[in-house]
């Protein structure tokens, strides 16, 4: 898993973003199916970490190596 960046958002002081990187669909689907049906996330922190999360939105976009350049450094 390519974690690009993340933090609190800038806009709410209750939410935060993680920005993840994939080279396709494929990729993010077999990557995330490996993470989440794991031991370690099943019986790690799974549950005190749903427990937090009041929402959740998911957002898949094209972007080109430049800009995942530049959301690394942070801008």
């Amino acid at each position: 898993m390519d974690v690009v960046s993340f933090g609190p958002s800038p806009q709410d002081q209750t939410s935060y973003y993680v920005i993840r990187a994939y080279a396709d669909l494929a990729e993010r689907q077999a990557s995330e199916d490996a993470f989440y049906g794991s031991d370690d996330w099943k019986k790690g922190p799974r549950e005190a970490l749903l427990s937090l999360i009041e929402s959740y939105t998911d957002v898949v976009l094209e972007l080109d190596e430049p800009t995942i350049a530049a959301l690394r450094r942070g801008g």
